[in-house]
């Protein structure tokens, strides 16, 4: 029985460092690297082992899965650190079926087929794909894409500008098909001295034929690979790092734009006696726009109004103030009844309700209030330029989000309450919107990450502060036009490229299937 067991972990020690690998590389407490990992460990493995092996890999997977968001749930400070773990386990069961059915299609096309091509390919498209149905269809928005831990890397992160979230996913299932192919990249031939060489061709039953050398390595998947993302890291950090009319070597007046005082006051996310009391949040809005402050945004749900009564005494104190401070007011409330609400209403300066919104995606499991018109409401201000708004969970949907390019908002005010280890996670994900619509954002948590995010990682237009409950905020809004982006005009036509695809391949494999006569239907 030890022998067998000693056996058993020698030839399959892969999974147990599978384990750590999920662990550490996605979730709460991701390292990048580990991240990028994960399609070429699980891919070597999968297409070396039998099905029965790769149902073993989706159990250890999905149970190290489930580790890595087991707070998801630890909503109250100070309650239960792993509230619902049951249902953690048995969600991440459910969800792993999405990076697992590419391994499985891959696995069968390996065994279909000699190409290189194909193997590189058709692997990233129809992962793509499946992460792309299911943030559409699934009703978490791409909460749980696996590129999230990635996107602190600029050049990696700007990519979404070109594809969205889609392109950052292609990526990654990209780098591993590649990866694996690198033993069957002749690095040796750059020291032949021959114009050719002797080769196994794919397409001619493995037969020996002769090819150009230099022809050969040009036209190798990992040639191109390398090629692509040069290409594509050289530009990203352009993007990046050489600002809009600072060429060549221009003075800091010439492209860093100027900026205009805005705050955020953090309340709480759930209900507690103080988001009765409507004072505490007035004054502390008051003594932001004493400070200098033009714009006044409220954390998500900042206060609660009962009943519609209660609402329109809230909307009517809210719209003086805008008037004594002449200041913009963005404030949240959650509206108890007749139907329940979560609101974000825009008062400009002279008092009048520019936008009046109501949350399009509530959270799952969290929010049982019906949500609101799938439609992003803006403004035009002389201060600000088109302003535009959602309220935190709506940004994970970037379909919902799209409407900023086409209506061009030049900044996005986003409200929102994370809590627990959500927190950081959260706002990464979310601030992905800005760098694939070109907008700036300015996000205002209860905890978490709040502050102004530009369509760029660059620190000139960056500033972020980890926010608590009951505390005010004061940062700097740079006055800029929205950057126009390839993912703006484009939408998700990467994302239907992958999935049109993926189902042509699996047709053209049945076909070829039923021409040998090795599959009859």
């Amino acid at each position: 029985m030890t022998n067998k067991l000693v056996d058993l972990l020698k030839k399959h020690w892969i999974l147990g460092a599978l384990f750590f690998e999920i662990l550490f590389g996605f979730g709460y407490h991701a390292i990048p690297t580990l991240t990028l990992l994960y399609c070429p460990i699980i891919l070597n493995y999968c297409r070396s082992q039998p099905y029965t092996r790769t149902l073993l890999a989706y159990v250890i997977s999905s149970i190290s899965l489930a580790l890595c968001f087991l707070g998801t749930f630890a909503m109250v400070e100070g309650g239960p650190k792993f509230p619902k773990a049951l249902l953690i386990f048995s969600s991440s069961f459910v969800l792993n079926w999405v990076p697992f059915i590419p391994f499985t299609a891959d696995r069968y096309l390996v065994k279909q087929t000699n190409s290189i091509w194909a193997r590189v390919i058709f692997f990233p498209c129809v992962w793509t794909a499946s992460f792309y149905l299911f943030q559409k269809y699934c009703g978490l928005g791409d909460y749980l894409t696996f590129t999230t831990p990635l996107i602190t890397w600029p050049e990696f992160g700007l990519a979404a500008s070109l594809g969205g979230r889609s392109f950052l996913d292609f990526l990654i299932a990209l780098f591993g098909t590649a990866l694996l192919e690198i033993p069957d990249y002749s690095f040796y031939l750059l020291k032949r001295k021959q114009g050719t060489v002797a080769v196994k061709d794919d397409d001619d039953q493995g037969k020996l034929v002769y090819k150009n050398t230099y022809s050969l390595l040009l036209k190798h998947p990992i040639t191109a690979y390398i090629l692509f993302m040069f290409a594509l890291y050289i530009y990203n950090g352009a993007r990046n790092n050489i600002l809009p009319g600072s060429m060549f070597q221009a003075t800091q007046s010439a492209y860093i734009p100027k900026s205009v005082p805005v705050s955020c006051i953090a309340s709480y996310g759930y209900d507690v006696p103080d988001k009765l009391d409507y004072d505490i949040w007035f004054n502390k809005s008051a003594h932001t726009a004493e400070a200098g402050s033009k714009l006044v945004l409220w954390s998500e749900v900042a206060v609660v109004a009962n009943d519609e009564k209660e609402e329109f005494l809230l909307l009517q104190r809210a719209k003086e103030f805008a008037i004594k401070h002449k200041v913009y007011l963005a404030m949240t409330y959650h509206l108890l009844g007749p139907v329940e609400k979560n609101k974000l209403v825009v008062f400009t300066k002279e008092g009048d309700v520019g936008i009046d919104y109501n949350k399009a995606h509530p959270v799952p499991t969290v929010e049982m209030q019906p949500p609101g018109e799938l439609i992003i409401p803006y403004m035009d201000t002389e201060e600000f330029g088109r302003i535009g708004v959602s309220i935190c969970f709506d940004m994970n949907y970037p379909e919902f989000m799209l409407q900023a390019s086409k209506l061009n908002i030049d900044v996005m005010l986003q409200p929102a309450w994370s809590w627990g280890p959500v927190t950081i996670y959260h706002t990464q994900s979310e601030r992905l919107r800005a760098i694939e619509n070109g907008f700036t954002l300015f996000r205002c948590t209860t905890y978490g990450l709040s502050g102004i995010y530009g369509p760029t990682y660059n620190v000139v237009y960056d500033q972020v502060v980890a926010t608590y409950p009951t505390e005010s905020y004061l940062f700097y809004l740079p006055i800029r036009k929205r950057v126009a982006t390839l993912y703006g005009y484009i939408g998700d036509s990467f994302s239907y490229l992958t999935v049109f695809i993926s189902f042509a391949a699996f047709i053209l494999l049945i076909r070829q299937k039923c021409k040998s006569n090795q599959l009859s239907i």
